[in-house]
């Protein structure tokens, strides 16, 4: 394809999500190009849901090259790239930055009982109330308790603690860095001081040392380019912005921030958020907030689910196959694959088939908000 003299600018957006990594080309509210990778979490019957950090940088790469070429075959440049992540990552990195663990997941639960017991004590709805952050598995301040009771080995020998993204983006720049909205996320942030929780820290037994540098949501590196960005297209001179947590930005993307709007988003799990001018918190809901940019005392305030993407991928490989069942003559059929019936065809005949007054309860992961127990099952 002939290439235009002047290309028009677009901008691009990472997105680290525990099913996949995306990496989306906007022009105004326009979506150009979108590229993905899996991001091959794995599970493991004791609980655990890792992604190598490895294995994530070089998906980012791939995405990042794939949007990059198709951007630039339709006429345009990039002038700006910000990056969204899946909240409550960590991992803990050796001196050198190199990961001593994978990175555990918003879904890994091996920290519960150190949760439910934080949760049980006066400690933990204090901590709560200053963080924003449910006591929960999910939360790096319970993977750091979980962590340093029974990795006392790994305790020892970290360095750091760090997120996914913290992670990547000390691969791209050789800085340690973590926006106010993943902080926000962890557990370890207070609100209201806007800085590292010192009682927090004092229970997990970490110093702000071990922790990575807060900055904004627009913390943006244009001084330099890293050779891995430059090698997947990006020009010199683009601007790279440190972003913010997936949830945060789902509500700034729609404009969902005044606080009158309710947002849901369905991934592999699900969320619903509502914009917020100030911290909220309610400890019997144990609802979360978290930061969408301090600088305009922006939140959102919400609850998560843990069945989303996982419950609708279930209901749709049953549906489908009732749907080509039906279409086969009443034929017994398997599960057909993606390409046989498409999702909307799927989610109709399930409808149709209707369920003469039985209910599903999508527990199929434990739960979190309301009930913040991996123990509750489907039924």
């Amino acid at each position: 394809m002939t290439q235009p003299a002047t290309l028009r600018p677009c901008v691009i957006g990472i997105d680290l999500g525990t099913t996949a990594i995306k990496v989306a080309a906007f022009v105004g509210d326009e979506m150009i190009h979108l590229a993905s990778q899996p991001a091959n979490l794995r599970r493991s019957s004791d609980g655990a849901a890792e992604l190598d950090p490895r294995e994530q940088l070089a998906a980012v790469h791939t995405a990042l090259a794939q949007a990059i070429a198709g951007v630039r075959a339709a006429g345009y440049t990039v002038a700006r790239v910000g990056i969204s992540a899946a909240m409550h990552s960590l991992l803990a990195v050796d001196a050198d930055g190199a990961p001593l663990t994978a990175a555990m997941t918003w879904a890994d639960l091996r920290a519960e009982p150190d949760a439910e017991a934080l949760w049980a004590s006066p400690q933990g709805p204090a901590i709560y109330e200053r963080t924003g952050a449910p006591i929960h598995a999910m939360t790096p301040l319970a993977k750091l308790l979980w962590l340093r009771r029974a990795r006392p080995d790994i305790w020892r020998q970290a360095a750091r603690f760090v997120g996914l993204k913290e992670w990547i983006w000390r691969q791209w720049f050789g800085e340690w860095a973590i926006d106010t909205s993943l902080a926000s996320a962890t557990g370890l942030y207070n609100l209201r001081q806007r800085q590292w929780d010192a009682d927090a820290l004092a229970l997990t037994g970490v110093s702000p040392e071990r922790l990575s540098r807060i900055v904004p949501t627009t913390y943006t590196r244009t001084d330099i380019l890293p050779a891995p960005l430059q090698a997947a297209g990006l020009a010199p001179g683009c601007a790279i912005n440190i972003g913010a947590s997936d949830g945060a930005l789902a509500n700034l993307a729609v404009h969902a921030l005044d606080g009158r709007r309710l947002v849901l988003t369905i991934g592999t799990s699900l969320a619903v958020r509502v914009g917020a001018s100030s911290v909220a918190l309610d400890p019997a809901t144990r609802d979360f907030c978290y930061v969408v940019t301090e600088e305009r005392g922006l939140y959102v305030r919400g609850a998560p689910s843990n069945s989303g993407g996982a419950l609708l991928e279930w209901v749709y490989q049953r549906g489908a196959a009732a749907f080509a069942a039906d279409a086969s003559g009443g034929a017994q059929a398997a599960p057909p694959t993606d390409s046989d019936v498409s999702f909307d065809a799927a989610m109709a005949a399930a409808g149709e088939a209707g369920s003469d007054g039985l209910y599903c309860l999508p527990y199929i992961n434990g739960e979190r908000a309301p009930l913040w127990t991996s123990r509750t099952s489907g039924a």
